[in-house]
C-alpha cells in the first residue's frame, strides 16, 4: 500500500485525537509496515490530546519525535524517500505549523485537526527517519 492509499484509508475514519493525530497516524504507519510502534515503549505514549499537550508543553515536537524514534532504534536520514516519516515545519495561518507526516511520492502527508492535508516543497524537513521498504 502506498502512503497515498493509506492515508486515503485514514480519511475514513474519525479522527480520534485534534492537535495530537498527526503523531497517532504517524505512529501507525511504522506499524502498517511492520515495523514496532515508536510512541508505545516510550515515555511520550499518550491516551488524549490533553496528555499529549503535556508533553508538547515540556519538550518541542522535533524533540520529543527525535527521542522517540532513536529509543525505538529508527535511523535518520537526510534523505527521505517515499514511505519514509518526519517532522516537517510549513507556515499557516497562525504562524509555523510542525507536524509528523510521511513521504508520499511527492508530498508529506499528515492527518491534522482539520482531516488529511500535504505539504509539498514549502515545507522545511526538521528531521527524517529511514522506514520505507
Amino acid at each position: 500500500m502506498t502512503p497515498e492509499e493509506f492515508f486515503a484509508e485514514r480519511a475514513k475514519e474519525a479522527p480520534r485525537f485534534a492537535s495530537s493525530e498527526c503523531a497517532r497516524v504517524f505512529d501507525l504507519w511504522l506499524q502498517h509496515l511492520g515495523h514496532p510502534s515508536a510512541l508505545d515503549p516510550s515515555p511520550y505514549a499518550f491516551d488524549s490530546d490533553a496528555e499529549a499537550e503535556v508533553f508538547l508543553s515540556r519538550l518541542p515536537l522535533p524533540i520529543m519525535v527525535a527521542r522517540a524514534m532513536r529509543m525505538a532504534g529508527y535511523r535518520m536520514t537526510k534523505a527521505p524517500k517515499t514511505g519514509d516519516v518526519g517532522v516537517i515545519a510549513m507556515k499557516a495561518d497562525d504562524g509555523i505549523m510542525v507536524v509528523c507526516a510521511v513521504r508520499g511520492s511527492r508530498l508529506w502527508l499528515f492527518r491534522g485537526d482539520k482531516g488529511i492535508s500535504a505539504a509539498g516543497n514549502y515545507a522545511r524537513v526538521v528531521g527524517a527517519w529511514s522506514v520505507a521498504p
